[in-house]
This record gives structure tokens, sequence and C-alpha cells, in this order.
């Protein structure tokens, strides 16, 4: 059986979303659960990298962070892939943890240092960090005292559920079973429920809406069924502080529902009253991928192939948002990928290795791992070119301002006219810049009748005022 593919481990999570009183239904496929398991439940990370390992090898990692609002519960959730993994394991980890083992955190750093939108954003903070204290300087020793007295106000201002096979005598048999820390996998032949659709049917799952889409989209897929345990976010502790606000705890669940972030006000608003501590605290482990509530990685192993695919699009039909999302693809440098659905949005190089991000979700990725030509390895050298000057920015703005003062006083000796300057007079300038800046030395300079010269010092100042507001 041909290995290609990959899972359209359809996000797992997700799912949590309506079907009919007694089961939901997301984007990964369809769980199984009561309506009150999936109104305690949030996705809160969907994470995904595709490791190329050579023309033919690959693993695909999902990772995913579904957290309970309410005790901790087994869920099964069922979906479509194309192709069957020689291997699956996986573990619980951190989302932290596993960005950062992972180097996802470095692709990202590299990636904003490798493209030109990085760079240009760079600057600009550069440039906009410069200009005030630029300025400040722009005023002699009052701006700087100024300037030093502002920066001081500012700154001072879980049950155990055995995990059975629910599909279990109903005639399904699956081709293969993986154990793994937290869970277990079954996947199924087509063959043996003829279609997606006959399948979820045979588990007396009822259709409606985007899942009836889902199904139709992936019909002629193998079906996988994944059972997890979902954590609870909520302490025992905790628990017993919520029961005298239940009403202001279900407001809370349904926001963290329905919403990604939640702004000063909003928490506010949400938590105030005597409950507000434990709800504070809610929100921040079921939003924060920091905290230390695990999600589940789960390692799928595929040889024998240079295809590949996951169904990203899935997200689109899900009911509740998912916190965090981030696909990645990695290859070694000697090696590139060619989409046939999707797009790549940025790529970076380092440790001898290609990293590939794609942020859109209207199609599934799917692709094939190619040889890297020489197009694709000089873009490797110019986007390590773009890494140094996005290190250096700071030089860049020094030289900017440099050229902007050098300028301005290069236009004035050209059209200067008959005015003469001599030492003495810039001397003064100097002096006065010193004291109290250029609009001093502009004061003096008129009042000397040096009316070029002052001008061109007005100007300078002028510039670098309006650089604090670029």
């Amino acid at each position: 059986m041909k290995k290609r593919g990959i899972f359209v481990l359809i996000c797992f999570i997700f799912l949590i979303v309506s079907i009919l009183a007694k089961v939901n239904a997301c984007g990964c496929g369809m769980a199984i659960a009561d309506m009150k398991v999936f109104n305690s439940l949030k996705e809160t990370q969907a994470y995904l990298m595709i490791d190329i390992k050579d023309q033919n090898n690959y693993n695909e990692m999902p990772f995913f962070r579904m957290v309970s609002m309410e005790e901790a519960y087994n869920v099964t959730i069922v979906f479509p892939i194309d192709g069957v993994p020689v291997n699956v394991s996986g573990k619980k980890i951190t989302a932290e943890k596993f960005l950062e083992d992972y180097k996802i955190n470095d692709a990202e750093t590299y990636i904003e240092k490798q493209s030109f939108s990085g760079l240009a954003n760079k600057f600009r903070m550069d440039m906009k960090a410069a200009a005030s204290p630029v300025f400040a300087l722009s005023n002699g020793f009052v701006g700087l005292v100024w300037r030093s007295m502002s920066f001081g106000v500012m700154k001072s201002a879980m049950p155990s559920l055995d995990y059975t096979n629910s599909l279990g005598g109903k005639g399904l048999n699956p081709i293969a079973h993986y154990e793994f820390e937290g869970g277990s996998m079954d996947i199924y032949d087509v063959k043996s429920m003829d279609t997606l659709g006959e399948f979820v049917k045979k588990i007396n799952i009822t259709l409606t809406g985007e899942v009836e889409k889902l199904v139709t989209k992936y019909n002629n897929y193998y079906v996988a069924v994944l059972y997890l345990n979902v954590p609870s976010v909520i302490s025992e502790d905790m628990k017993s502080q919520l029961k005298s606000c239940p009403d202001q705890l279900e407001n809370v669940k349904e926001a963290l529902q329905t919403k990604t972030e939640f702004s000063y006000d909003d928490i506010w608003n949400l938590t105030k009253g005597d409950c507000e501590e434990p709800l504070r605290e809610l929100i921040f482990s079921v939003t924060n991928g920091n905290s230390d509530v695990n999600g589940t990685l789960v390692d799928m192993e595929f040889t024998g192939t240079n295809k590949f695919f996951y169904p990203t699009s899935i997200v689109n039909s899900y009911k509740y948002p998912v916190t965090d999302q981030k696909y990645f693809i990695k290859t070694p440098e000697s090696l590139n990928i060619k989409l046939e659905s999707s797009k790549v949005d940025k790529i970076a190089v380092f440790d001898s290795e290609r990293w590939y991000t794609v942020k859109s979700t209207e199609d599934d990725i799917k692709g094939k791992i190619i040889v890297a030509d020489t197009g694709v390895k000089f873009s490797d050298f110019f986007r390590k070119i773009n890494q140094a000057l996005y290190e250096n920015t700071s030089i860049m703005v020094l030289i900017i301002y440099l050229i902007i003062i050098m300028g301005v006083f290069v236009l004035y000796y050209f059209f200067r006219g008959k005015e003469k300057i001599s030492r003495g007079d810039i001397g003064l300038a100097i002096g006065m810049f010193f004291i109290a800046g250029l609009v001093l030395a502009f004061i003096v300079m008129l009042a000397k009748k040096k009316f070029k010269f002052a001008l061109a010092i007005i100007i300078l100042w002028i510039i670098l005022l309006l650089l604090m507001f670029i």
C-alpha cells in the first residue's frame, strides 16, 4: 500500500461545533461526545510541521492543545487521511516546549530576518526608536535634561475514562492501531466502509452545514479515529471558588469559545466581582500557550513517497476560532517543495535547512518533494544578505541621520550665495547648540544676520521634529 500522503490529521482539535443533540462537529471531522463536553472544550493551539528527511521520507507532526473548562474528558475525533503512516507516536508537551524543541521559534525569527517586509519593519522601528533621543539631542543640554526627566516619570509610572473503541460492534475493523502517551489512533480502510459519508452514517452522526460539505470533499479518503484525553485547566481549588458565581463563569466560557484575544477592558468586564482571581486565571490558562497545560504532539512517519498532504482548509468550517495556528514545512537545503495547492508565505534558511511557512487556509497543503535548483539557492543567498541588513539596521539609521545632517549643510554651502560664515560664527553656533540646541543657535545666527545659515539650522530642527511623527 502506497504511503503517500498524509494526514488530514485534520487538525484534530477543532471539532467543537454543532450537529444535533448529542454530537458536535468541527473542522477536523466529527467528534463523538455529548453536548456538555463540547460546551466545555476550547482549542487554543493548532501547529503543524512537515519535516522532510530526503526525497522519499518525511514526518508529519501536528500539535494541538485542546483544554476543558470543566473536568478532564476523553474525546473521540474522526477525520479523513490520504495515506497510512508506517509509524505513529505521540506525547504530551506544552506549546512553549514544542515551539522551542522543534526550532519553530528559531524558524520564525529567521523568517522575519530574511524577509523584505521584516527588514522594512525593523528599519522603521529603529528609526522611530532613534527619533526621540536624536530630537532631544538637537535641543542641546536642555533637551537631554527634559528627556531624562520624562523617561523617569514614564518608567515609574482529570477523571480517568477508558479508551474504548466506540465503533466496535458495528462491523468496522481498523487496518492499523497506534498507542501513544495521552491517546490512541485507529485507521480504517475506505473499502471497509465505502466512503467517509457512509462511515459517519454507521456511527449514527447526522450531518449538517459545513460538516456535510467536509464529508463530500473528503469522500474517498481513509478514516482515522483518534482517542484523546483533554485536560482540565480548572484546579479543585478553582472549582470550589467558582461555585459561588456560576452565571459569570458561563459568560467567561462563552467568551473563551468565541474569541482568541482579550483586551484589559474585556478581562475586567468579564471578571470583576467576587470571582475575579479564579476567572482571570481561567482566561490566562486557556488563552496563553505558555501555561503548563499540555497539548498533544502526534508524529507520523511516511516513507516511499515524495508527496505530502495536509487539509488546512478544514479550519474554515470551525465554529470556534483557534487561538494560534502555525504551519511549517522543513527540508534539507538540497531539496525544495512544489505545492499543487495552497502557497508558501515566506522562506528562511538556517542550520543547513530551508523552512517554509504557509498561512493561507483557503486551500489544503498539497505538494511534492523536489531537488533545489540554482534559482532556489540563489534566492537563499539574497535571504542571507537581507538578514545581514536586518541585523545592522541601527547602523543604517545612523547613516540616514548623518546623510540628513550633512545634506542640509551641503545644500546651504551651495546656496549660501555671498553670505560669509567665519570660524567664530560656526563655533558660536556649536556653543549655542550645546546649551539649548538648534533653536537657540538659529536665534543667535538671526541676530548676527546670518539668515541663510539660520534657515539651514531651523530646517534641520524641523526635519528632526517631523521624524518623531513618521
